[in-house]
């Protein structure tokens, strides 16, 4: 389930770039962004961002003229960003990469554009294209060269220039408070600090989007979570770690049994048993047990049984539920104590909002009350 290393510090998507375009009709050159930023210690971080600007290009030409093969593989891997550390006389006294230096800013000129290395756009990291490219692991920043395969050598600097990561990483992440590097066989998580707090050459690890503060851990085609210490909190037994914990706490999770829940100290409070799931709504969920639904509370327990061909998760204290005569369904509603408080005697149903629903009979809808009532 790990994405490609086509590009090393891949996430999420966030921005579909085929809804929405911020390139303007003009297609980006590839020129390198560059931003100056405030001197610190008599000392100013210059950078030359190629990546944002190659996936800027990317991105555009996905759009604008798309081909069999993407424009990555036909451009080829970007190139690497360049750093210059230069003083308050303009003197260059450190550089990461080669570049042509005679369009930069004098100090002066600089020093009215110039961003602090904690602003909002440094922290975020560069925002482009299908996916988020971070250049900037706020308060480092990414060295080292990008591969379209597996041979990426990437690591990070601080604002001062120093080698904080040696760059032979495939693959960086950053995740919150928690930092994710991996080689051809090490996957190693780490603090805010870059300490090492779990490495390992059998479990593979990437960011958990679903489960902010943990990483999505992986051992022999099955899933788990560990959070920001390494400690593994969900162990790696599921086929699939869906959604986000919930308001109860729970988390879906699946294996070869059914589907289920654990909290997040990894505890599978609802066993994996069931063949599907609805929603959390009011306390109870709608689950499918033995091709019947029923509604389960938050520990588990089967509240209302497993007897109804449909079942819908609970609205305005009525759940819709449904029994099948022949090749007809017929809907009605029961309480929270299963009670069947308007009979199954409709061939549609939809949800209660503010104590009226709408029902389907004799080919019609009519609107209804919590008591049966037409209204």
């Amino acid at each position: 389930m790990f994405k490609s290393i086509i590009i090393a510090i891949l996430l999420l998507p966030t921005i579909s770039f085929a809804q929405f375009s911020f390139f303007g009709d003009t297609e980006p050159t590839g020129e390198p962004e560059m931003h100056y930023y405030k001197f610190y210690d008599g000392i100013q971080m210059i950078e030359f961002d190629y990546l944002t600007a190659y996936h800027k290009r990317v991105n555009y030409l996905e759009q604008a003229k798309p081909r069999a093969l993407t424009w990555e593989m036909v451009l080829g891997p970007p190139h690497p960003n360049v750093y210059l550390f230069r003083n308050e006389n303009g003197d260059i006294i450190k550089q990461y990469g080669s570049v042509d230096v005679s369009k930069l800013l004098t100090v002066e000129e600089s020093k009215k554009i110039a961003e602090s290395h904690n602003s909002l756009f440094a922290k975020l990291g560069s925002v482009v294209g299908f996916s988020q490219i971070s250049t900037r692991y706020f308060p480092y920043y990414l060295i080292g060269s990008v591969s379209n395969n597996s041979e990426s050598a990437l690591g990070l600097i601080d604002s001062f220039g120093n080698v904080v990561l040696q760059p032979e990483y495939m693959v960086i992440w950053q995740h919150g408070d928690m930092f994710i590097t991996r080689t051809d066989s090490i996957n190693e998580l780490r603090d805010k600090d870059l300490n090492i707090r779990f490495i390992s050459n059998m479990y593979d690890l990437q960011p958990s989007y679903n489960h902010y503060g943990f990483a999505d851990i992986r051992l022999n085609d099955r899933w788990g979570l560990m959070d920001a210490t390494g400690k593994i909190v969900v162990p790696c037994k599921y086929n699939m770690l869906v959604d986000a914990f919930n308001e109860y706490g729970l988390a879906q999770v699946s294996n070869v049994n059914g589907i289920g829940y654990v909290d997040s100290t990894g505890e599978e409070v609802i066993k994996c048993k069931y063949q599907s799931v609805g929603e959390f709504r009011e306390g109870l969920l709608d689950a499918r047990y033995n091709d019947k639904w029923g509604y389960i509370d938050t520990k588990g327990n089967t509240i209302i049984p497993h007897k109804y061909d449909i079942g819908i998760w609970f609205e305005d204290g009525l759940a819709r539920v449904a029994k099948r005569e022949g090749s007809q369904y017929y809907f009605g509603y029961i309480d929270k104590e299963g009670n069947e408080v308007i009979p199954l005697i409709y061939s549609n149903a939809k949800d209660f909002e503010n104590g009226v629903a709408e029902v389907m009979i004799d080919g019609k809808w009519v609107r209804i009350d919590k008591k049966g009532n037409r209204i």
